[in-house]
């Protein structure tokens, strides 16, 4: 009777392959080798001696990690194509809309909206408004519920005009648990087009990077 042979793949601690999915290629290019491995792997392995199965789930789980990785990767790198190709003609059509950011914000003497957040667990919270100094010059107590606030509001006092920076403090039983944003509303009068990244430079020569906005929207009046 003839005797029938079959040829294992090449092993590694006496098991399996030395390619494993945590391997800089297994995530990126050779996510394919990664398979042609695994499957040639179960293709080639002894009928006598198949693969265990606490092993092959192990094989499995590895299997699925690298795929999620590389749908991350990909996830990833549309984002930043996004915000690379957010440049040219597409940023010009935001000179003359307001953006809404972090950072600084321009007082021109008119109420200037700030949206704000606000920690959950915090029970009660404070705007605080500090000047291009870094001095703080205005503190305003916050509905917990709030979500946007105007500055500066009926006090009859009518703060400078200039640069200002906003954030909110948060409280619970009357101790601070530190600060969470707080975000302003500018016009956008000029785009400077950049190779890595792209800035805006807003009413009162205030300087923000394309990536710094979180929203657009038409000048209000």
């Amino acid at each position: 009777m003839q005797t029938v042979t079959n040829t294992p793949a090449p092993q590694t601690n006496g098991a399996y392959p030395s390619q494993t999915p945590e391997t800089p290629t297994a995530t990126g290019g050779d996510f394919e080798t990664f398979l042609t491995l695994l499957t040639a792997q179960m293709r080639n392995q002894d009928p006598m001696k198949p693969m265990d199965s606490p092993a092959f789930v192990a094989q499995l789980a590895s299997f699925s990690a690298v795929e999620q990785q590389v749908k991350t990767n990909t996830y990833l790198e549309s984002m930043l194509g996004a915000i690379s190709n957010t440049s040219g003609n597409n940023i010009s059509d935001w000179i003359g809309k307001e953006v809404r950011h972090t950072g600084s914000g321009y007082f021109s003497g008119q109420p200037k909206e700030i949206a704000v957040s606000i920690k959950p667990e915090a029970d009660r919270a404070d705007l605080v408004i500090h000047n291009a100094s870094g001095i703080e010059v205005d503190r305003i107590p916050l509905n917990p519920a709030a979500q946007a606030v105007l500055w500066p509001q009926n006090t009859g006092i009518t703060p400078p005009v200039g640069a200002y920076s906003f954030s909110v403090e948060n409280f619970k039983d009357d101790q601070s648990i530190g600060t969470s944003d707080a975000e302003t509303y500018d016009l956008v009068n000029e785009v400077r087009i950049g190779s890595n990244d792209s800035n805006l430079v807003l009413e009162g020569g205030i300087d923000i990077p394309v990536s710094g906005v979180s929203s657009i929207r038409a000048a209000q009046t």
